[in-house]
């Protein structure tokens, strides 16, 4: 028995076919996006977490803080980069009740489908709680 409606053979191929690239350009957008904020959120973090372990390393026994500071954000890098290939800039200074550490990494996109920023920056800025030996 046939349908008294126009026939629609193929009709779903082409809707598909037609739908097909936006949703893939919504996925693979979705993916490299939320690789970047994952991405952003571990260097900021890694600069927060090295600031706080360069205020809290006592100037004893030849510490530095700020080589303390880099060690640190080397570690919470490797995390982000398991690899081991963690293009990045790191410096931490202090200036006698102040730790500044900057850091800069090369981010590279999972699939590259969308335009994103080529490299994270990330600063932190915190007070030392040991006072350096005159």
């Amino acid at each position: 028995m046939r349908t008294l409606g126009h026939p629609r053979r193929g009709a779903n191929a082409a809707e598909f076919s037609i739908l097909l690239p936006v949703i893939l350009a919504l996925t693979f957008g979705a993916i490299d996006y939320s690789w970047y904020f994952l991405a952003i959120n571990a260097v900021q973090s890694a600069a927060m977490d090295s600031a706080r372990v360069g205020a809290q390393t006592p100037f004893e026994d030849g510490a530095d803080p700020a080589s303390a500071a880099i060690t640190a954000a080397e570690t919470r890098l490797s995390l982000l980069y398991p690899n081991g290939t963690v293009d990045s800039n790191i410096s931490a200074t202090e200036d006698g009740s102040y730790i500044d550490v900057e850091i800069e990494v090369a981010f590279d996109p999972i699939i590259g489908f969308f335009p994103t920023p080529t490299n994270i920056n990330a600063s932190a800025h915190c007070a030392l709680e040991f006072e350096p030996e005159a």
